[in-house]
C-alpha cells in the first residue's frame, strides 16, 4: 500500500534524517520513487513520487532552513503545486470526486 508523502519542515535530529534516507532508498528500490537531478545551484537532493509525479526536495542539514523534506514547488500556504502535476483541464474538483466515490473497473 502506498501513502502520499508529507512535508517534514525540519527533522528533529540527524538520526531522524538518516532514518528518512534509509526509508527513501527503500521507496526507490520498491519503484515508488526515483531520484532526479536537482538544480545545479543547490546541494539539495530531489525526488519524484512515481504515482503522483510530484517533485520533492531533501534539504541538507547545513542549509539554514534544513534539514527537511519539502514539495519542490511550494507556495507556503497551500499544498505544493507539484502535488497535482497531472490535473488536466476539466478534472472534477476533489469534493465532487469524493462525493461520487471510486470508479468501478470492469
Amino acid at each position: 500500500m502506498d501513502f502520499p508523502w508529507e512535508r517534514i519542515d525540519t527533522f528533529g535530529s540527524l538520526r531522524e534524517l538518516d532514518r528518512f534516507v534509509v526509508w527513501m532508498r527503500r521507496q526507490i528500490a520498491d519503484g515508488m520513487a526515483e531520484e532526479i537531478d536537482a538544480p545545479a545551484d543547490t546541494r539539495e537532493r530531489w525526488f519524484r513520487h512515481i504515482l503522483t509525479g510530484s517533485l520533492w526536495r531533501l534539504i541538507p542539514d547545513d542549509d539554514p532552513s534544513g534539514p527537511g523534506f519539502w514539495p519542490a514547488h511550494d507556495d507556503g500556504e497551500t499544498k505544493g503545486a507539484s502535488d497535482d502535476p497531472f490535473n488536466t483541464h476539466g478534472t472534477l474538483p476533489q469534493a465532487e470526486r469524493d462525493r461520487r466515490g471510486p470508479i468501478e473497473h470492469r
